[in-house]
């Protein structure tokens, strides 16, 4: 008798075990949505705030505190070519034009799953099938070059770190790096008019010297 008494309330207890385990199972999967969502809508901030600057003065500029999901990048193309990024005179790595930024417009993509190529000699930057998501500017003209030492990225070379460098055609932004460990999810991101009526993005303001 004292084992059927027991039956129904260890079944009880498995039961509340199991409901707990789903409602965190789902809370989990409603989080990583969530911040999926969030992620998507920074960029499309980050996308407006662009061409919302673009029609300031020069030096002009704004912070935004942009959120990204691990293991994503921010492409910026300026009107033409491939972004490279070069550290002491080397090319390190370069991110080809996708067919939806076409040549003599800006572009701002959002690449959601990484697909590196470490064959040719430097590391070639591309998005998984499905996963790139590609805005032209109407107006907004993207800075073709700015120095890496306006990122907080870091690069080991010839035996040493080094920040110096030079992003060409554009600039890339992520929570992870070629050569470096994974960034924080939320970053101050500062866009900034320039002095030749092209918008230059970066982290550590001001974004643009003229030379």
């Amino acid at each position: 008798m004292r084992k059927k008494s027991e039956l129904p309330v260890e079944f009880t207890g498995r039961l509340i075990i199991g409901i707990v385990a789903a409602i965190a199972v789902f809370a989990l999967a409603s989080s990583l949505f969530r911040l999926s969502a969030q992620a998507t809508e920074s960029y499309i901030e980050l996308y407006n705030l662009i061409e919302v600057i673009s029609e300031k003065k020069p030096r002009e500029g704004k912070v935004l505190a942009l959120r990204m999901d691990k293991n994503t990048k921010i492409f910026g193309f300026s009107n033409k070519g491939d972004i490279e990024l070069t550290i002491k005179s080397k090319k390190i790595s370069e991110t080809p034009r996708p067919s939806e930024c076409t040549e003599g417009k800006s572009c701002l993509c959002l690449c959601k799953t990484l697909d590196l190529d470490h064959t040719g000699g430097f590391t070639k930057i591309l998005c998984k099938e499905g996963k790139l998501t590609c805005k032209q500017f109407d107006n907004a003209e993207l800075a073709e070059e700015i120095s890496t030492e306006k990122f907080d990225s870091e690069y080991y070379m010839d035996g040493e770190i080094t920040k110096t460098g030079n992003y060409k055609n554009g600039f890339v932004l992520g929570r992870v790096d070629v050569l470096v460990a994974s960034e924080p999810r939320i970053k101050g991101v500062y866009v900034e008019q320039t002095d030749k009526g092209k918008v230059a993005v970066c982290i550590n303001p001001p974004c643009y010297s003229e030379t």
